[in-house]
């Protein structure tokens, strides 16, 4: 698990009396070389999340190339270094393609999840691991705390904290992402939870009360915000095919529910209460 403290640049809010305001859009479950990529929305999502001053994390599965089963049967193949080099070849131009739409966003993401989709190039770097260093932040690895900070000149101070996995296992509804979610609130605290895999953009805000430590204690709530970060590959396509021949995704072979297309944006607000600092958190998809 992987712990990043990050201090994020500023910008002017006029409606909260502290003149920060942080915005988050998490990216994952593109899929990149399945015939059910959008590229166009995600095209869309980094350009407009750049001009309104957001970051972004990436949530894994960028690409659609081998599965975590399809990587050990390869390996087990003992194929040729030719062949090898070949396949090399296939991720790298995915991950050419994922890096040109991302170029506009270099330099302001918190850093990328692996997933369990990715390819292991021969000098052992992963195809997460290139778009990391291409985008110019931190590798996240399977799950990650990470610290925003907020502060002013009159020593107030308070930390949004993030927790962020790909996810794991089966569901099919929005319930059973925010189950999962539910459970990391039980084991970790943070102010943000995080995930992808599902392909659900479900979000939930559950608060969670606490006693203030002073002269007169006071019950407070603190805000949970539950989120499915979504994707950006469309289960149905009308017209896909494989191998010469009509045949949907896997989503449609097993007739699962289609899944939005797109990110959520989360927005944390330093606030305060009484005197005493809290965040305001709210998203939108």
């Amino acid at each position: 698990m992987e712990i990043i403290s990050f201090a994020p640049s500023k910008t002017l809010s006029r409606n909260f009396p502290w003149d920060y305001t942080f915005k988050l859009i998490p990216i994952g479950d593109l899929h990149v070389g399945s015939d059910g990529f959008n590229l166009e929305a995600l095209d869309h999502t980094i350009r407009k999340g750049v001009a309104d001053g957001c970051w972004f994390i990436g949530m894994g599965d960028f690409l659609d190339f081998m599965s975590s089963g399809n990587r050990q049967r390869q390996m087990e193949a003992g194929l040729y270094d030719t062949a090898r080099t070949i396949i090399d070849d296939a991720a790298d131009q995915l991950v050419e393609k994922v890096k040109a739409v991302l170029k506009p966003s270099i330099g302001r993401w918190l850093g990328l999840l692996e997933g369990n989709h990715y390819w292991v190039f021969d000098d052992g770097v992963t195809s997460d691991q290139a778009l990391c260093q291409y985008v110019k932040a931190p590798f996240l690895g399977t799950c990650a705390s990470i610290q925003v900070r907020f502060g002013n000149d009159h020593r107030k101070s308070i930390t949004c904290e993030i927790w962020a996995h790909h996810g794991y296992g089966g569901g099919t509804t929005p319930g059973a992402i925010l189950t999962k979610l539910m459970k990391a609130m039980a084991a970790f605290e943070a102010d943000i939870y995080l995930m992808g895999h599902q392909h659900q953009l479900t979000t939930h805000k559950p608060d969670r009360l606490y006693t203030t430590h002073a002269p007169n204690p006071r019950i407070m709530a603190k805000q949970r915000l539950l989120v499915g970060t979504g994707s950006f590959m469309a289960g149905y396509k009308q017209g896909s095919h494989y191998a010469g021949r009509p045949q949907g995704s896997y989503v449609e072979r097993r007739a699962l529910q289609p899944s939005a297309i797109g990110a959520p944006l989360i927005t944390a607000r330093p606030s305060s209460t009484a005197g005493f600092p809290r965040l305001e958190l709210s998203v939108t998809s």
